[in-house]
């Protein structure tokens, strides 16, 4: 019986995405090829099944495309046979089927001082997209283009300018936006936000409630004002810098107009849909 193949090779063509040979696609038909015994029969197999077989040439090489596979990681091996029977198998290589395009979250705005907003996708994504921000209050529009993928590449911040007094709409582009197999996440989604500085009960009005959270945490260190506790100058410590920008925004206060929507993806069902948070507990790049 013949000697066993050489472990199965994903085509480099079939190996769509950012790498041709991280064997991640989202071809679900691929093509595998190898080396065996001369003129014998190869029989490809995924998960120990045989899908397709293939005759090796007189140098012994082989090329077979597989009939559709189901999304998901699959042990791929091959067998040669010939006259006295089928040979053993091959090392397994390990394919991962992605068919499906990134989702992601709804974006989030982040309340530090060099204000963001945030987009988790479901997984490992890279490119750019950008951010259209408006305020609705006030006079204010600008584009921000995305500064910062994280390490693991989940987390898709867009980082946005320093922001005033006002109330925000927004819409993420995600054009150029692939995942590692290089499904593409088309469309876009909508972001809504009040921000009004030294406001650190979040009420849209800066009063002597928000005194008294500032009074609590005065001098206590580590802080920021994603945690609620009034520091909103960046530097870790509510103190004199927290107080005199309250001092300057006293009895400011966001009109109760203007953001009233329900938000959603402007495409398809691949984003969530909902509303703007309000109520700032997360840690953020700025």
């Amino acid at each position: 019986v013949p000697p066993a193949p050489s472990t199965p090779d994903l085509a480099a063509a079939s190996d769509s995405g950012d790498s041709s040979s991280d064997n991640v696609t989202n071809d679900s038909t691929p093509t595998f090829s190898g080396t065996a015994e001369a003129n014998s029969t190869i029989s490809l197999r995924v998960d120990g099944l045989q899908v397709a077989t293939a005759l090796t040439s007189g140098a012994g090489a082989w090329t077979v495309t597989t009939p559709v596979m189901s999304d998901g990681t699959h042990a791929i091996t091959a067998i040669a046979s010939n006259g006295a029977g089928p040979g053993p198998a091959s090392s397994s290589l390990s394919v991962t089927i992605d068919t499906a395009a990134p989702i992601a979250s709804t974006p989030q705005f982040l309340r530090l001082t060099g204000q963001s907003v945030a987009v988790t996708f479901d997984g490992l994504v890279a490119g750019a997209g950008g951010l259209t921000l408006n305020n609705v209050t006030a006079p204010q529009s600008f584009v921000t283009t995305p500064t910062t993928i994280s390490a693991t590449n989940v987390e898709y911040v867009v980082s946005g300018n320093t922001l005033t007094d006002g109330k925000y709409t927004g819409t993420i582009s995600f054009a150029g936006v692939a995942d590692a197999a290089g499904n593409v996440a088309t469309g876009a989604t909508s972001v809504a936000f009040n921000f009004l500085r030294a406001d650190f009960n979040e009420d849209d009005m800066v009063d002597f409630a928000d005194l008294v959270v500032l009074a609590q945490n005065y001098n206590l260190p580590g802080q920021n004002h994603a945690q609620g506790n009034a520091n909103y100058s960046g530097d870790g410590l509510v103190d004199f810098g927290d107080l005199v920008i309250l001092a300057q925004t006293y009895n400011a206060f966001l009109p109760p107009l203007l953001i009233a929507a329900p938000l959603s993806v402007a495409t398809g069902d691949a984003f969530a849909t909902g509303k703007g948070k309000r109520k700032g507990d997360d840690q953020g790049l700025i």
